[in-house]
């Protein structure tokens, strides 16, 4: 922090906006290519996530989204990545930075990116931002939302997602040096051909946060698996008027689920702890991750 501070800025050079400029063109075609222009997308969305619930909760001053029919255009940010960091996901940090990276290693750009990275702090505090979202990430657990709640014919789609964040994360460790996510910049050359060591102001591995959520990530797990039977349970009773999985009929039950003064007198009483249960898990999740949208 100290030498970025007193140190005097380092003007960017030429060829780093260029190859910044392609990266933004790039990545914002992957972005809007799969948000805004794969028609099941909006579908899968609502059903891997709990976006529709989210409404619930008693955080903000404004509606979940700007109108109540629309597509992703009409949600608000806070619900839009909110509901992603729930699933563990995190898809608006990431999507089209992996593609846009990879691209440039392909063109033989992978020389530059890292000296734009080890010499230049915006972009090297971007990625670092990113590398430590993708940290926090758990594909295990976007695939237990699909098979829950999703229908098959739409599992190709969360595949695809999982695959995308997988080579991000290879692309950032490659331009990054690092072998792992967090972890310390590998010394020796770069694999591209040119630069043998990182210089002084490189990036350095932050073993600390990586303990953080190494430390957070048992805790949170459990949280993620009751969110989807909670999600699972609503949504069935939702469609289908019933849950046969389990509904509880003792008389003694029911009268302990009912002593919730602020549940909906007209909603049943096993729906109305279970959509509370649901809340626990979404603050939970959202306590786990520590950056929430």
């Amino acid at each position: 922090v100290l030498g970025a501070v007193l140190a005097p800025p380092l003007a960017p050079k030429e060829g780093w906006r260029s190859m910044i400029n392609a990266l933004a063109r790039k990545s914002c075609a992957e972005y809007r290519g799969l948000v805004f222009q794969r028609p099941e997308f909006v579908e899968y969305f609502t059903k891997a996530t709990p976006v529709s619930e989210l409404g619930r909760l008693n955080i903000g001053s404004r509606p979940s989204a700007r109108a109540k029919a629309g597509g992703i255009e009409t949600l608000r940010a806070i619900p839009w990545i909110f509901a992603w960091t729930q699933t563990r996901i995190h898809l608006p940090v990431w999507l089209g930075i992996g593609e846009a990276l990879q691209e440039a290693i392909d063109a033989g750009q992978l020389e530059l990116l890292q000296d734009m990275y080890n010499n230049w702090p915006f972009f090297q505090g971007t990625l670092d931002l990113v590398e430590m979202v993708l940290a926090k990430a758990d594909t295990r657990i976007g695939r237990l939302y699909d098979r829950a709640l999703v229908e098959e014919r739409l599992w190709h789609l969360g595949e695809e997602i999982r695959e995308r964040l997988g080579a991000t994360q290879a692309a950032i460790l490659k331009v990054a040096r690092k072998a792992d996510l967090l972890g310390p910049t590998l010394s020796g050359g770069s694999g591209g051909g040119g630069i043998s060591a990182p210089p002084a102001n490189t990036s350095m591995s932050t073993p600390n946060l990586d303990l953080k959520i190494r430390l957070r990530a048992p805790y949170v797990a459990p949280l993620n698996i009751l969110q989807c039977l909670c999600l699972k349970a609503l949504r069935d009773f939702q469609e289908k008027g019933t849950y046969t999985e389990y509904r509880p009929s003792d008389p003694e039950i029911i009268d302990l689920l009912s002593r919730d003064p602020a549940k909906d007198p007209m909603q049943h009483p096993f729906m109305a702890a279970t959509y509370d249960s649901l809340l626990i898990t979404i603050k939970g999740v959202a306590a786990g991750m520590q950056n929430t949208g």
